[in-house]
């Protein structure tokens, strides 16, 4: 991106500068690289085709999906994965009880972090170099999961809320005490 708006750069961190602000060669433009990678469609607009980072943007955060792994490699998982699949945070764990690693990244990750969903693969797609196929994983069928269910709804108020998370967010059984951003809704869904 760029414009008479674009900063002059990150403040006190000049190598992260010369990173990001690029020179365009033979003018007095500047850009900034955001890591989103575009298409350009033939009538002229862009097309948001993915990342050229592993940076995702959950709930309004920028979260590097790597640190949420790194987490997970850090309490005993020997593989995690971590992917944004509908808006929801999940992770592919190849070991651990998905509860107990979740209720232990809770500890440690602000909640936003915290994937809605662990999934534990007795074996992971791998590449012919042997390593974790992640395009392989966004391919994997892992249908939709209900929300945990703590008690039904009670009234009308909390059964037309229900109603219309169910409908948002594409889950089932959602209880009383759920937290809408907890099972995968964020402020654009919550607009909706």
């Amino acid at each position: 991106i760029g414009g008479d708006a674009l900063a002059y750069g990150y403040l006190h961190a000049d190598e992260l500068t010369q990173k990001a602000f690029v020179q365009i060669p033979g003018s007095a433009q500047r850009l900034y690289k955001t890591g989103d990678l575009v298409q350009q469609r033939l009538d002229g607009t862009l097309a948001f085709v993915g990342r050229t980072d592993r940076q995702m943007k959950v709930r309004g955060y920028r979260v590097e999906l790597g640190e949420i792994e790194a987490r997970l490699n850090e309490l005993g998982v020997q593989h995690a994965v971590c992917q944004m699949r509908n808006n929801r945070l999940i992770a592919f764990v190849s070991n651990g009880d998905p509860s107990a690693l979740s209720a232990e990244l809770a500890q440690g990750l602000p909640d936003y972090m915290v994937p809605s969903l662990i999934i534990q693969l007795e074996q992971f797609p791998l590449t012919p170099n042997g390593k974790i196929d992640r395009r392989a994983l966004v391919d994997l069928e892992i249908g939709i999961a209900p929300a945990p269910s703590d008690e039904p709804p009670q009234g009308e108020v909390e059964a037309t809320l229900a109603e219309i998370w169910t409908d948002i967010l594409g889950l089932e059984n959602i209880g009383r005490h759920a937290n809408f951003f907890t099972i995968g809704g964020h402020s654009m869904l919550a607009i909706r």
